[in-house]
């Protein structure tokens, strides 16, 4: 008897004010492409892409979805991905870690076969927001904090068993501000 093969969603978090950047990172160029074209292609590898956030517009390879806890950090949108997804599993990158590419994003799905419910990028620290989720193991944990009015994803997470990836410093690059990016 064959083993069924979860169904992995990829989901772009795009909904950050941006404010430390000065403009919309979804749609700064990085050498050539778009950090939301980078993050589209880096998840093109798994069963769908879906943008999440206030988007205007479709967004080449991907769906646009705007979820409903918007406004107060990652976490909201993070639990409304993991909604979506159902039992399957969640990929979510931010849109300004712009040199993720596909081959970390099949390390972090992959990890999920053993016991764990998320599975992060790690370069010395974990990068919550460039992760693999059991989706159904990890939502009600996440949504009973967020409900609790806890708003950081690694307080929330507290109580889920982790796989950590090794990933390059360079890789996990997180673009806060033009600079970070050569801008």
């Amino acid at each position: 008897m064959g083993t069924v093969r979860r169904r992995t969603d990829g989901f772009v978090l795009a909904g950050g004010g941006s404010s430390r950047f000065g403009s919309d990172k979804f749609d700064h160029v990085v050498d050539g492409r778009t950090m939301g074209e980078r993050a589209v292609d880096a998840l093109s590898v798994l069963d769908s892409v879906t943008v999440v956030g206030p988007r205007r517009g479709p967004v080449a390879g991907a769906s646009r979805w705007s979820g409903g806890r918007e406004g107060e950090g990652p976490l909201g949108p993070l639990i409304d991905c993991l909604e979506r997804c159902g039992t399957g599993t969640a990929v979510v990158l931010a849109c300004d870690y712009p040199y993720v590419g596909r081959l970390l994003v099949g390390r972090l799905a992959a990890a999920l076969s053993g016991d764990a419910d998320v599975a992060l990028a790690d370069d010395g620290r974990p990068h919550w927001l460039v992760g693999a989720w059991r989706a159904d193991r990890a939502v009600g944990v996440l949504r009973t904090a967020w409900d609790s009015g806890e708003r950081s994803i690694h307080r929330a997470a507290e109580g889920l068993a982790r796989a950590v990836v090794g990933a390059e410093p360079s890789e996990l690059l997180n673009a806060n501000r033009r600079a970070d990016v050569g801008a």
